[in-house]
């Protein structure tokens, strides 16, 4: 697993500001390895919920209605190694979703902060009273929860 990465960054890089769309690609390139992590993770953890229901039904038709004890145990075995599966790749899942939003939190924070600071006085002018504050208390986390969202996303397309 990824190592825990420490905030603020040492330099979060220079942005692309064209649009808000290539904003998000240039935060969503800076997490890349978290990203698709997280997104492997994330097919896992709802692959295994996926198949659960067919494990399930398997186990009704092969030892409920079969009466064959042997195959029940078997498919009750296969149920608790999904159950288990869902377990820890959902932990992992998470653990990585929560790397992929703060760490977009964080640097679109460090990204505005840094350009408040060159501009220095003359912000007052440039921006209204509250925008720079809102841009980093409300903006920012809308950016991370789209990249929050990823690792959900990919497991749900998937299964």
């Amino acid at each position: 697993m990824a190592r825990v990465r420490s905030y603020p960054l040492t330099d979060p890089g220079a942005p692309e500001l064209r649009s808000a769309s290539r904003f998000l690609r240039w935060i969503a390139g800076r997490q890349r390895r978290t990203l698709i992590a997280g997104m492997g993770w994330g097919v896992l953890w709802m692959g295994a919920q996926a198949v659960a229901p067919a494990a399930l039904g398997r186990a009704i038709d092969a030892g409920v209605r079969g009466h064959d004890r042997a195959a029940l145990l078997g498919w009750a075995g296969v149920l608790l190694a999904l159950g288990a599966s869902q377990a820890v790749t959902g932990t992992i899942r998470h653990r990585f979703a929560v790397a992929n939003y703060l760490g977009a939190v964080y640097r679109t924070q460090q990204v505005v902060l840094r350009h408040a600071v060159h501009l220095g006085g003359s912000l007052a002018d440039r921006v209204p009273a509250g925008e720079a504050a809102n841009i980093s208390a409300t903006d920012a986390v809308a950016i991370g929860r789209c990249l929050d969202i990823t690792a959900r996303l990919a497991g749900a397309t998937f299964s």
